[in-house]
């Protein structure tokens, strides 16, 4: 996840400060964790002409929009334009709400609930929470995601 916009100043939140901070105290490395999904808020989706945006996630939804995901997520469902609204029972609303919540499971496997975007219908996959190395941090492994 990246904070940082070409037209304004680059920022990180408060909360995502402090969960890196604990992070960093207890292990002594960087936190950046990952289900191997990409994507956006939906809120922001909406506005952003090139995504194509399905107009039934436009009912009153609020979530994650999943632009991207590994080969192996989508072999579990979770698809390009499906919707990520909860985690363990958790709502999620924003790219940031996802972010804590990785932090706080990395390690361990998390139900992740969906609105399918072809039918609305709701779903819902394990996924495990994979830590990425320091070293890849800025690096984009095209070749694990399926490119549209």
């Amino acid at each position: 996840m990246l904070f940082h916009d070409l037209d304004c100043t680059p920022f990180v939140p408060s909360n995502i400060i402090l969960k890196w901070w604990e992070h960093f105290k207890k292990t002594g490395t960087y936190c950046r964790p990952t289900m191997r999904v990409f994507g956006a808020n939906l809120h922001n989706a909406r506005s952003a002409s090139w995504l194509k945006l399905p107009t039934s996630l436009y009912k009153g939804f609020d979530g994650f929009l999943v632009e991207l995901t590994s080969r192996a997520v989508k072999s579990a469902g979770l698809q390009q334009k499906d919707l990520i609204v909860e985690c363990n029972g958790e709502p999620v609303a924003t790219s940031l709400q996802l972010f804590e919540f990785l932090a706080d499971n990395i390690g361990k496997m998390v139900e992740v609930a969906f609105v399918k975007a072809e039918d609305n219908s709701r779903r819902s996959v394990y996924l495990p929470v994979e830590e990425i190395p320091e070293g890849d941090f800025y690096s984009w492994p095209i070749s694990q995601y399926d490119v549209y």
